[in-house]
């Protein structure tokens, strides 16, 4: 609404700067008829820009609406999916010995992981600065053995599930 008051007022204002031109070069007042000119031209460019900023505002507005939308759908898509993806724990007595095995070495896993992580986050803290250097020492070394410990059971739960998977 402002945009369009300014721009007819600007529109007014070229067109008085356009007859004003035109009355001096008839007069033979060049001198002020250029300077009306060039007058004229700023406002048309002035007006240009005015319209090209509206147009582009526009494109925002609608550029916007349409990643709101988008965002919206991606968050109801992955909400859907986050409750299509739910564990469904399959009764113990319903699985063969290899994937009892497979299962109790990923609950392992799973439990030496947050244990890992709470140390992890120990050896980070300031309360772990005050320990004595034996101490230090000794957390750093178990910290290492865990995180060994982590990467052999991931790679057996990797190779058990291979041959798991080449049986079937």
């Amino acid at each position: 609404m402002k945009e369009n008051i300014i721009l007819t007022v600007l529109g007014i204002i070229v067109v008085a700067m356009g007859t004003t031109a035109v009355i001096n070069f008839i007069q033979g007042n060049v001198l002020q008829g250029v300077s009306d000119v060039l007058m004229l031209c700023s406002g048309y460019i002035l007006a240009w820009v005015l319209i090209r900023q509206k147009f582009q505002l526009d494109i925002i507005k609608v550029i916007g609406k349409s990643q709101h939308v988008l965002i919206e759908a991606l968050k109801k898509a992955i909400k859907e999916d986050d409750n299509d993806n739910e564990e469904v724990e399959i009764p113990e007595e319903q699985l063969d010995e290899d994937a009892k095995r497979i299962k109790r070495m990923c609950e392992e896993y799973d439990q030496l992981a947050r244990r890992y992580e709470r140390l992890s986050n120990f050896l980070a803290s300031d309360k772990f600065k005050t320990l004595s250097e034996k101490s230090c020492t000794l957390l750093e070394q178990q910290h290492k053995a865990m995180g060994e410990y982590m990467e052999a059971l991931q790679q057996r739960i990797e190779l058990e599930c291979d041959n798991n998977n080449k049986k079937e």
